[in-house]
């Protein structure tokens, strides 16, 4: 899979008010279960957890991917795995088009995005 790097460019305190992001090389060589080996791209992730909000709460996981050398995609998901293992699908991501490009932002269960954020380096793509 495709482990997520963490990439703070606005720091802790102005993560908590626009998300925390993450950029993710993404390499087919590093799947477990097989795809395509030769496929290479990245993914930023924007994780939002809207604690700040006086509306109705909208916890979203946003991504932003470009994928090369790749057949077209039918799926694209976050994987919760240590390195080298399959992990159980916890998020769907958007699907990638025929030119392997995808973005767009999901509605996600506050307590995974959490999670996520505490210990991205236990996620994949």
């Amino acid at each position: 899979g495709f482990g997520f790097g963490a990439d703070f460019p606005f720091g802790d305190l102005l993560g908590q008010f626009f998300g925390a992001k993450y950029n993710v090389s993404l390499d087919g060589s590093q799947e477990v279960l097989g795809g395509d080996i030769d496929g290479i791209g990245e993914a930023k992730i924007r994780i939002r957890e809207d604690k700040h909000s006086f509306s109705a709460s909208r916890d979203e996981l946003c991504a932003d991917v470009k994928a090369d050398y790749i057949d077209q995609a039918s799926a694209a998901h976050i994987h919760h795995a240590p390195k080298g293992s399959t992990g159980a699908v916890v998020a769907n991501l958007p699907i990638p088009d025929a030119e392997g490009e995808a973005e767009g932002c999901v509605e996600v269960d506050q307590a995974l995005l959490k999670k996520i954020n505490a210990n991205p380096q236990d996620y994949y793509i």
